[in-house]
């Protein structure tokens, strides 16, 4: 673009009202600068004043084709600002065990806290064994109702075929339901396990009779 195009560029611009917007990046641009330094009150010389319209439109085109390499570099390292936040080679835990689950537990039918014994039946399928059986045995207790509370318990896990014993596993989580009180009830609950240098999460439906037996049928899986 010569400096007559920039002088018609802001001519035009001066017209639409759009100048006092556009300054700022106008400035950016040498041309545009060197030729707004020579005209300081933004008058192009009369001379310029018959150049046709349709020029300053051409000018402008070819501004915007010039500076589009320009653009498109800037994108990029907006774009590698952006990838730079996130550190590489970071990735989400994996799932590698995925189980199923049915629990019995018996507890005492005191109000707010109880003591109990839980056992659970467990069937899976893990990415280093295949399919498996299990079974926990476990003590504890809860603090709350007996449909809506904290509870925790700890155990011993037997796994088939593998048929070995892990030395102990501990389960902690928290349930809310409904209940008439040392009739039945019913609820939800989720908690997390660990259990030999593995862990995880589980989610539950559980139900709740006389106080003292619950049944829990839920899912989990493995995440360490």
């Amino acid at each position: 673009m010569t400096r007559r195009d920039a002088v018609l560029l802001v001519r035009d611009l001066m017209s639409v009202g759009w100048l006092d917007r556009a300054r700022p990046a106008l400035l950016l641009l040498p041309e545009t600068a060197e030729a707004m330094a020579q005209n300081p009150d933004d008058s192009p010389p009369e001379d310029d004043l018959s150049q046709p319209p349709e020029q300053s439109v051409q000018g402008l085109q070819q501004l915007l084709y010039n500076d589009t390499e320009n653009l498109m570099q800037a994108l990029t390292d907006v774009t590698g600002s952006i990838t730079n936040l996130f550190p590489s080679g970071g990735s989400l835990p994996t799932i590698t065990d995925w189980f199923g689950f049915l629990s019995v537990s018996l507890s005492t039918p005191t109000p707010g806290e109880a003591l109990g014994v839980e056992a659970i039946g467990v069937a899976g399928v893990s990415d280093e064994d295949g399919p498996y059986l299990g079974g926990i045995g476990a003590a504890g207790g809860h603090v709350g109702t007996e449909t809506t509370n904290l509870e925790s318990y700890a155990g011993v896990e037997r796994l088939y075929p593998s048929g070995i014993k892990t030395g102990g596993i501990t389960l902690s989580g928290v349930n809310a339901g409904l209940e008439i009180p040392y009739l039945a009830g019913a609820g939800v609950g989720t908690g997390t396990y660990a259990s030999g240098g593995r862990g995880g999460n589980y989610v539950s439906a559980n139900l709740e009779v006389f106080s003292t037996l619950s049944v829990s049928l839920g899912f989990g899986f493995q995440i360490f």
